[in-house]
């Protein structure tokens, strides 16, 4: 089982620290840990964000909240643990070219409620489903290739505090950027389309 402190720990040896934490809560109250306890939950939710991560991945039937917009004819609550909407799409799917699409989304629009911290999604069908990236906290769930992604946006970030050597801060963002690229490919290989969907769609629209 791995922890917050684990993959931080990660993070403190690729920037070159030589003291590690036992928790980023307290009672650990080292700088080390006060540290990372203040990047933790951003890095983690911006590294969920940089990509589509199949674990992550969530589909949820919207709840119709009422009182629309004009011109949009429905009005839903955005999933709380929503960091990226990525489609919504009504039950049944969309018609493309006269066949019903499993990956096509419908128009909508996502906006602040006066009255409240909450956002609400705009759309003209009732009944869709929301499509999107969820934040993930149990780092039991994260896949080996996002903890070490996760370990060197962390060290990025922890760098320039903790470390004398402004380098390290350098190398670990440029080293993020590789590594997403790498995970991102071997994330795509858990995403298959149908082959029978994909086919009725292609002759259908070469008719």
């Amino acid at each position: 089982m791995q922890s917050p402190a684990q993959i931080c720990n990660i993070a403190l040896g690729r920037v070159g620290c030589q003291f590690f934490i036992n928790s980023i809560d307290p009672p650990d109250v080292s700088q080390e840990a006060r540290v990372c306890a203040m990047v933790y939950n951003y890095v983690l939710e911006k590294a969920l964000q940089d990509f589509p991560w199949p674990f992550a991945n969530k589909v949820v039937l919207l709840q119709d909240i009422g009182s629309p917009l004009a011109p949009w004819g429905y009005r839903y609550r955005y999933p709380g643990d929503c960091l990226t909407l990525k489609r919504v799409f009504p039950d049944g799917g969309v018609p493309v070219y006269g066949v019903a699409s499993k990956t096509a989304g419908v128009p909508y629009r996502t906006v602040s409620d006066d009255t409240s911290d909450a956002r609400s999604i705009l759309c003209d069908y009732s009944q869709v489903y929301a499509d999107y990236t969820a934040r993930v906290t149990n780092p039991n769930l994260f896949p080996p290739a996002f903890v070490n992604l996760l370990a060197w946006g962390i060290a990025a970030e922890i760098a320039t505090p903790l470390s004398a050597d402004p380098k390290y801060a350098q190398s670990a963002a440029a080293t993020y950027k590789n590594v997403l690229a790498e995970a991102g490919a071997l994330s795509a290989n858990e995403n298959q389309q149908d082959p029978e969907g994909d086919c009725d769609l292609d002759a259908a629209r070469n008719t």
